[in-house]
């Protein structure tokens, strides 16, 4: 049970900080890239309407 109140061995440190970050930076720009679509059809929608 000790082994897992140990401090994280500095070794594979980078490596798990990149997998954390991997998902985050992926939904990141899945979000961006969905709001800059939306935004273009929003901007094309409204300059193609009739007053």
């Amino acid at each position: 049970m000790a082994e897992w109140f140990k401090a994280p061995d500095s070794s594979f440190g980078p490596r798990e900080r990149v997998w954390d970050q991997i998902p985050l930076l992926t939904f990141c720009f899945l979000i961006f890239l969905l709001m800059g679509q939306g935004f273009i059809g929003f901007f094309f929608f409204y300059s193609h309407l009739s007053f």
